[in-house]
Order: structure tokens, then C-alpha cells, then sequence
């Protein structure tokens, strides 16, 4: 069996995912603030960091970009073989908090380095 959009679906529902992807994303925003401006569009990046931290929470105390990153980081491919155990096992309701202790933490913070472009918009040329 090989791990599916359900699967990535369910493990991005889990709030203690959520909040671990929250915690690598403010983590890796900070990294961003202080690169420096010989990095690639350093500028962008920058203010996509302090857009994260401005960012109002909800009435659960949730960054609504932990929320859009955790559904693109349950879809990278070393989380969900973490997650799913190399494809063995599926993601349900009943086991995604579990199976969400999988996933490394080092497996979050190289899919939110990866995705964290993706996120802001690239100046013309």
C-alpha cells in the first residue's frame, strides 16, 4: 500500500501535528530574519516571516499559516513514509495522533525549509 492524499489529509487534521509544524515553521521564520541579504529573494522571504509572526490567532490560539503549512508538509514524501510507516499503514481517524509521533522533527523542518518559497511571491525578473 502506498501512502495517499488521505492519508496526508488525516495526518494535516491532527492538532498536535499542526502545532508541531507551527513550532518548526516560527523556528525556521526566524532562521529567514536573519540570513541576510545575500540570499535569494531575502527581501520576500523576510516579510513572509514577519507576516507569520503578525498573523492574528484564532480563537484556538492557531497561526493560520501552521494550518496551510501542515497540509503541505503531510503531503512530502519522508513525512508520510514516516508517518505511515513506509506505506504499511494507513492514516485513519482513529490512528492519526499516533501516527503523527512518527514523523521527525527533522523530517518537518526539511519539508518546511523545502515548501517555505513556495509561499511567497518571487519578484519579476
Amino acid at each position: 500500500m502506498a501512502a495517499s492524499f488521505s492519508d496526508a489529509y488525516l495526518l494535516a487534521q491532527d492538532p498536535a501535528f499542526q502545532g508541531r509544524v507551527g513550532a518548526g515553521l516560527f523556528t525556521y521564520a526566524q532562521i529567514v530574519g536573519t540570513e541576510g541579504w545575500t540570499v535569494a529573494f531575502h527581501r520576500e522571504r523576510a516579510q513572509f516571516a514577519v507576516n507569520i509572526f503578525n498573523a492574528p490567532l484564532s480563537a484556538q490560539g492557531v497561526n493560520p499559516y501552521q494550518v496551510q503549512f501542515a497540509h503541505s508538509v503531510a503531503a512530502d514524501t519522508s513525512i508520510l513514509t514516516d508517518a505511515t510507516v513506509s506505506g504499511t499503514v494507513p492514516i485513519t481517524g482513529a490512528n492519526a495522533a499516533a501516527q503523527a509521533l512518527l514523523v521527525t522533527d527533522t523530517h518537518i523542518s526539511n519539508a518546511i525549509a523545502a515548501q517555505y518559497n513556495s509561499y511567497i511571491r518571487v519578484p519579476n525578473g
